[in-house]
């Protein structure tokens, strides 16, 4: 276990104890160590829904459409796509389309290899 792990395990209690905010601080200072890519995109899913959850839904979408695209090339991770449904959410309710539609489709690609 590396200290981004731990810190990420501590951001997940922060949101289930209603802080999602601080869950995106401890979530930004892991994304800042060195990580795997897949480590590092499932991270940044999730502090893309930590956003969501603490009301930034715009702030959301940006960082929820910057892990889009890898999960489109390749779908290998249904689990780090399911992490963005609160973006889901938030991009509903701003309106952005794009994020919506992106996400659709890649939730029904992604519901093949499952």
């Amino acid at each position: 276990v590396i200290p981004a792990e731990l810190r990420v395990a501590e951001a997940k209690g922060r949101i289930y104890l209603g802080d999602p905010a601080g869950a995106v601080r401890l979530y930004e200072e892991s994304l800042a160590e060195n990580l795997s890519p897949r480590n590092r995109l499932n991270y940044q899913a999730q502090k893309a829904a930590a956003l969501a959850l603490s009301g930034d839904c715009h702030a959301a979408v940006s960082e929820g459409l910057t892990v889009l695209p890898e999960l489109e090339k390749q779908v290998a991770s249904p689990r780090t796509l399911s992490e963005l449904q609160p973006v889901r959410d938030a991009a509903e309710q701003v309106g952005n389309e794009e994020f919506c539609t992106r996400w659709d489709a890649a939730m029904r690609e992604g519901s093949r290899y499952v």
